[in-house]
């Protein structure tokens, strides 16, 4: 029944240590686990929003990619490999960029398209007398909260590619400091 000679004490001291540096990276996957959870639950919820407008397939499919990407990265993350982090900035950055297209068309769209009031009452004619004290604010209004959530969004967005960006370091600190025997058990 014996398989080999019980571990040493420095095999446990490497144990301790190795069990140590993996915790950002371990951190890092509850991170990336969350997020590619997330972003596909919102790349099917807004599957609907696709169906009748380009700007809602815009963003369906743009959270759909990130999703996909977002769950390679994890996948390479959790093999360790040093290409992991790198993939996730990218779909970060992509990921703000489909976000800052959706602000700025739904801003132009809301300032520049037709007027907001009007369009409601067209179709719901009884909130006419409701709205029409806001009338002049709605254009406003919908620009406010696009460029709110585009200017929260950024500085959202700047902190997760941040901390993504800086996960390659621990995963190859990881990998230069940890046993090859301790490397192969936890790839295995």
């Amino acid at each position: 029944m014996d398989g080999g000679p019980p571990l040493s004490a420095e095999h446990y001291a490497q144990l301790a240590a190795a069990h140590l540096a993996y915790a950002p990276i371990r951190r890092a996957l509850r991170v990336v686990t969350f997020s590619a959870v997330t972003l596909a639950l919102f790349a099917v919820l807004s599957l609907p929003f696709a169906l009748f407008s380009l700007k809602g397939a815009f963003v369906a499919i743009g959270l759909a990619v990130a999703a996909v990407f977002e769950f390679r990265g994890r996948a390479a993350l959790r093999r360790l490999e040093a290409r992991g982090p790198r993939l996730l900035t990218r779909n970060q950055i992509a990921l703000t960029g489909v976000l800052v297209i959706y602000c700025l068309w739904s801003m132009a769209d809301a300032w520049f398209g037709p007027d907001l009031y009007e369009e409601i009452t067209a179709r719901v004619p009884e909130a006419a007398d409701l709205l029409a004290p806001y009338s002049t604010l709605l254009r406003p209004l919908v620009v406010f909260v696009y460029g709110t959530t585009l200017v929260v969004g950024l500085a959202v967005q700047a902190l997760v590619i941040c901390y993504y960006h800086t996960r390659q370091r621990h995963v190859e600190n990881y990998l230069k400091q940890t046993p090859a025997w301790i490397l192969a058990a936890k790839q295995a």
